[in-house]
């Protein structure tokens, strides 16, 4: 009668063992996802401050071209003024001038290449910042889902290897009750047995009285009253045995 509950139990012990097994494999997986996520998100976060270093580097040097195209158009504006001040002697005037003129001849070219190649490479660093900050928040974001997804696999894996152990301990005071009733039932056959062997030689002292009995009757002697007070003690005694042995 306990082979189907035990089979069921064990089978039921093998699902638990099985599914805490999985559920360990998970959290593992989801850890390693966990510390991937915080790494990635420790990469964009150091990106981000980098670039944004680098920004900050291209708009000092942006505005140190803006100040010097600056000043060089202020010292324009003063030698074109001085050149035609009337106020000033021919002297003067003619030297700003030649100041002037030469101040001109220099090449803005380079001033002005660099001030387009720092603005160009300002705006592509406003924009890599910006595309970095979004990568940040997404791994950020990513993090706080994986670190959440651990904590439920974790969580989950506690409660498989709890009902997995529940499941074993089951299964053991199931063994326990299984050999009990194993010995109860080598028990009750030994008892048996030996109410058997018991019923049995009652009966053969039981028929050995009957012929000896039936051997005495057949004898000619006074003693027949004995003797059927003696018949009538063993049809008693035959009502005391069991019915298939009558």
């Amino acid at each position: 009668m306990l082979i189907n509950p035990l089979l069921k139990l064990k089978d039921m012990l093998m699902t638990q063992k099985k599914s805490a097994e999985e559920s360990k494999l998970r959290a593992e997986i989801a850890r390693k996802k966990s510390e991937e996520a915080k790494d990635a998100s420790i990469k964009a976060k150091q990106t981000l401050d980098e670039l944004k270093a680098a920004e900050d580097e291209l708009k000092i040097v942006l505005a140190e071209i803006h100040k010097q195209e600056e000043a060089r158009d202020q010292k324009s504006k003063q030698l074109t003024a001085r050149s035609e001040d009337e106020s000033l002697g021919a002297v003067q005037r003619n030297k700003a001038k030649n100041e002037l003129a030469q101040h001109q001849s220099e090449d803005p070219l380079p001033l002005r290449q660099a001030k387009i190649t720092q603005t160009a490479a300002t705006k592509r660093a406003e924009k890599a910042r910006i595309n970095a900050d979004q990568a940040h928040a997404n791994a950020e974001s990513a993090r706080k889902e994986a670190e959440k997804t651990q904590s439920e696999s974790e969580k989950a894996a506690e409660q498989a290897e709890h009902d997995r152990k529940e499941a074993e301990r089951a299964q053991q005071e199931a063994d326990h009750v299984a050999h009990l009733a194993h010995e109860a039932k080598i028990e009750a056959e030994r008892a048996a047995d030996e109410a058997r062997r018991t019923l049995e030689d009652a009966e053969s002292k039981f028929n050995d009285a009957q012929k000896y009995l039936d051997e005495v009757k057949s004898r000619p002697g006074n003693f027949q009253g004995t003797l059927w007070w003696i018949d009538r003690d063993l049809k008693e005694a035959r009502k005391f045995l069991p019915k298939r042995k009558q």
